[in-house]
């Protein structure tokens, strides 16, 4: 199985686990990166009103996009730190989370109609 198959299949447990193991052994590269300019392609979304199913799609959609872009498709292998963080706080409470804008494709339609309702626009990324 290639590692888009393991990324598309895997749920929002295993996708944690393999980017968690990928951002330790390569943590040392990663503190002297900068991620100001990644900022524009990133919208904060508030779920504070979401349904536990609703979030588990957001988390296990914005994880797929962020194992995608830099197992598969980065050349830079560089991760965003505070990005995969945000996710895993919004899973133990917060109300907000920052997702990358051009992971929005890997979410399904309910949770980007949610999304759009919060006038969080993507579509300029299709």
């Amino acid at each position: 199985m290639s590692t888009k198959d393991i990324i598309l299949t895997a749920d929002l447990d295993e996708l944690i686990k393999m980017f968690k193991n990928e951002l330790e052994d390569r943590f040392y590269k990663y503190k002297k990166l900068d991620f100001s300019n990644d900022l524009k392609d990133c919208a904060w979304i508030d779920i504070s009103q979401w349904g536990e199913l609703e979030k588990e799609s957001l988390f296990i959609g914005a994880m797929r996009g962020i194992n995608l872009f830099y197992f598969i498709f980065s050349e830079k292998r560089a991760a965003p730190v505070g990005h995969f963080f945000n996710i895993l706080y919004a899973m133990d409470g917060k109300n907000d989370v920052q997702i990358y804008r051009k992971a929005i494709k890997w979410f399904p339609e309910h949770i980007k109609e949610k999304i759009r309702s919060q006038g969080i626009s993507f579509e300029d990324l299709y």
